[in-house]
C-alpha cells in the first residue's frame, strides 16, 4: 500500500473552519454533504453516540443494531425507527430471564429482556450469544429490538458483579450530583 501524502489544502480548511468563533463542537461544517452516520449508539455505547450526534446537529444517526461475530441479530431500517430481527439470515431464539424455554420473534413480548440464541446455516447449533434485548416497539408485524448490553458478570473473587446493574448504578448515582463522565472503568 503507497502511503497517500496529507492534504495540505483540507487541512488548512479544517483549521480555518476551527479557528472561527462558534465552530468548536459543531462538526457539520466540515462535511456539508454528510446526510447519514451510521453507529453503535445503544447499551454502553449511548454516552458515546450521544456526543458524537451533539457534534453533528441536523445530521439523521441511526444505529447499527446487533450484529455479533456469530451471526447478524438485527439490523436497523429507517421506516421502524430502530432494528428488527434479521429473521432472513439466521434461525433466532429468545430466552426470557423468567423461564428455562426459548421462545420465537412472533412470542416477543414489548418491554420485556431477552437474552439471544442463534443458530446459523454455517452449523452454529442454539448458541448463546449472551447479548440482551428488549422490545421496544413494533413495525409491521416485527418487534423492534433494543441492545440493551451483555449478559456479562464479573467472578474475580466471588463478587458477582453484573455489567447492567454497575453501569445502571453509575448513571443514577452521578444523575443525582449532576456529574456526567465520557468513559468509565470498573
Amino acid at each position: 500500500v503507497v502511503p497517500q501524502k496529507p492534504d495540505v489544502s483540507r487541512a488548512r480548511e479544517i483549521e480555518g473552519w476551527y479557528s472561527r468563533k462558534g465552530t468548536h463542537g459543531n462538526f457539520s461544517g466540515l462535511w456539508p454533504s454528510l446526510e447519514l452516520v451510521s453507529c453503535w449508539d445503544e447499551a454502553e455505547s449511548r454516552p458515546y453516540a450521544e456526543r458524537l450526534a451533539a457534534g453533528f446537529p441536523g445530521i439523521t444517526f441511526q444505529g447499527k443494531g446487533l450484529l455479533a461475530t456469530e451471526g447478524i441479530v438485527s439490523v436497523p431500517l429507517v421506516e421502524s425507527r430502530g432494528p428488527v430481527p434479521a429473521y432472513q439470515s439466521h434461525y433466532l431464539e429468545f430466552l426470557p430471564d423468567d423461564h428455562h424455554e426459548t421462545i420465537g420473534i412472533a412470542d416477543l413480548e414489548q418491554g420485556v429482556d431477552y437474552t439471544v440464541i442463534l443458530t446459523t446455516g454455517g452449523g452454529l447449533y442454539r448458541y448463546n450469544l449472551h447479548d440482551r434485548i428488549r422490545v421496544r416497539g413494533r413495525y409491521r408485524n416485527l418487534p423492534v429490538l433494543q441492545f440493551t448490553g451483555r449478559d456479562t458478570v464479573s467472578d474475580v473473587v466471588g463478587e458477582k458483579v453484573e455489567e447492567r446493574h454497575l453501569s445502571d448504578i453509575l448513571a443514577r448515582s452521578m444523575g443525582r450530583i449532576g456529574m456526567s463522565t465520557a468513559f468509565r472503568l470498573c
